[in-house]
């Protein structure tokens, strides 16, 4: 084996490790942020924040494309300009999730007879729209299973939004915490995943790669809510 074969096995297993320890870390983050809040804000409250949440992860799912897994799999996956593609349509989806949740506030708080959430709502669109900016660099690495990037992300973008949470239930003593704790979270993987990147951020749409991505995405998209149904 070549010390360059050999120091990429050892990037590897390294980047698998650490990926291992990230999910640890984001698991372990994610209990203790509800665990606050739950001592903090009590039943009500916390249960608001738990409404805001499903109901967001709703509209992530039935609008995952699964353009991320799309840059690993697809043959032309590693290419500049499939890699905008998908990136535009991340910015496209979590505009139109942002759009969409500020929209049906109110009818959405009409529904779960709690008028207080329609501004969370609003509020809460910021978390997609911010989401939408992530560089994907950290996912096409991974066709060379170099997970090391996503798992910085996820570890520092976890622990922050432990942190913001954890000021804003405090200091507010409202559901409105958890919308801190995630636009921080938001904020923390798109600014680290553009640090992390090795390619210049970059949106456009390729003509001759979209038929193939869409036939990748419709089935996905299609599944979204029985996948929501089985997470929840």
């Amino acid at each position: 084996m070549s010390s360059a074969d050999e120091a990429s096995s050892t990037a590897r297993r390294q980047g698998a490790r650490l990926y291992f320890v990230a999910s640890i870390v984001a698991q372990v983050a994610a209990l203790v942020r509800y665990v606050v809040m739950a001592r903090i804000l009590g039943p009500e409250q916390l249960g608001m924040a738990a409404t805001l949440v499903v109901t967001s992860a709703f509209f992530d799912l039935v609008t995952d494309t699964g353009g991320d897994r799309f840059l690993i799999q697809d043959r032309d996956g590693d290419n500049p300009p499939v890699q905008n593609m998908v990136q535009l349509v991340y910015v496209a989806r979590g505009a139109a999730v942002g759009l969409i949740l500020a929209l049906f506030a109110m009818p959405l708080a009409a529904f779960y007879k709690t008028p207080a959430l329609a501004a969370g709502f609003v509020v809460m669109g910021l978390v997609p729209f911010i989401g939408g900016f992530l560089h994907l660099d950290i996912r096409r690495v991974q066709r060379r299973s170099d997970f090391r990037p996503e798992a910085w992300c996820m570890m520092v973008s976890e622990v922050c939004s432990l942190v913001a949470t954890a000021l804003a239930a405090w200091i507010t003593h409202s559901f409105i915490a958890i919308i801190f704790g995630l636009t921080a979270r938001a904020i923390a993987m798109s600014l680290l995943s553009q640090i992390l990147a090795k390619r210049r951020y970059g949106i456009g749409w390729s003509r001759k790669d979209a038929p193939r991505f869409l036939h990748f995405a419709l089935p996905l998209m299609l599944n979204g809510f029985m996948l929501f149904v089985g997470s929840q």
